[in-house]
Order: C-alpha cells, then sequence, then structure tokens
C-alpha cells in the first residue's frame, strides 16, 4: 500500500483532533515543557534526598545521615574503608563542583560498595576536605 495525501490529512487531522496541535510549533513547546518539568522534579528530588546530610565518626565507624522524606542512616566500619572516589560529571566540572564517594568492602555476595560522602563539594574546598577527612581517620585501617 503507498502512502499517500490522504493519509497524510488523515494522521494531521488524527494529531489536531486528540491532541490539540494544530501545527508543528505547538508540538515543540509541549515538548521543551515537559523536558524542563522533568529536569526541575529530578533537581527536587535530588534536593530532598540529600538535604540534612551529615558524616559524624563514631568510635570505630563512619555515620551519615540523610534525607527529609525518606531518612536513612549508614554506619561504615572504618576499617572496611578502602578509598575515596572524586566523581565529576559535565555539568558539574562546568560549575566546578563534585562528589565525593567512600568504596568499602562489603560483606556477603557484594566485594565492594560505594556511598556518597559528600553530595556537593566546590573544587576550592576539595583539599581542605580531604586533609580534615585524611587527619581524622589515618592510622585507623
Amino acid at each position: 500500500m503507498k502512502y499517500s495525501l490522504r493519509h497524510e490529512a488523515v494522521f494531521k487531522g488524527f494529531l489536531v483532533n486528540h491532541f490539540q496541535f494544530d501545527n508543528g510549533g505547538s508540538l515543540i513547546v509541549s515538548v521543551v515543557i515537559l523536558l524542563v518539568l522533568t529536569i526541575v522534579v529530578s533537581f527536587l528530588s535530588n534536593i530532598m534526598k540529600y538535604i540534612n546530610f551529615s558524616v559524624t565518626k563514631a568510635e570505630e565507624h563512619l555515620v551519615i545521615n540523610r534525607g527529609v522524606i525518606d531518612r536513612r542512616q549508614s554506619l561504615i566500619p572504618v576499617k572496611l574503608i578502602q578509598a575515596l572516589q572524586i566523581r565529576e560529571n559535565r555539568i558539574r566540572q562546568l560549575f566546578g563542583f563534585s562528589t565525593i564517594r567512600i568504596i568499602y568492602h562489603g560483606n556477603g555476595e557484594v566485594f565492594n560498595k560505594s556511598l556518597i560522602l559528600r553530595p556537593l563539594l566546590h573544587g576550592r574546598e576539595l583539599q581542605d576536605f580531604l586533609i580534615v577527612f585524611n587527619q581524622g581517620w589515618s592510622g585507623k585501617a
């Protein structure tokens, strides 16, 4: 079956009647609005996930608390911490931010796990953070 102008007219009529898109401009505007709303919801969910973020040392454990609605607490033995990992994606590099993760030895079938130690850290604070973190933990492995 060949594609004809009649099929094109039927398709355009379907779009206009069911989705109220009378021209391509309103479709583009709708897609842009949907994209912006998706970005805003993603940003707000990350804020809610990492608000009230705190890291404290309790005896031989690292205690990480985070969240408002979904409160979480992680307790990691210091002797299981293997490394610190600094992650930057393109957008964070543009603004000079990074994320610090700790990699620690898991138990059971998972050998290495990672957990966010600092969700957002500016580049000029990075060296000071690493110095303070290393002073508090040196010789504890």
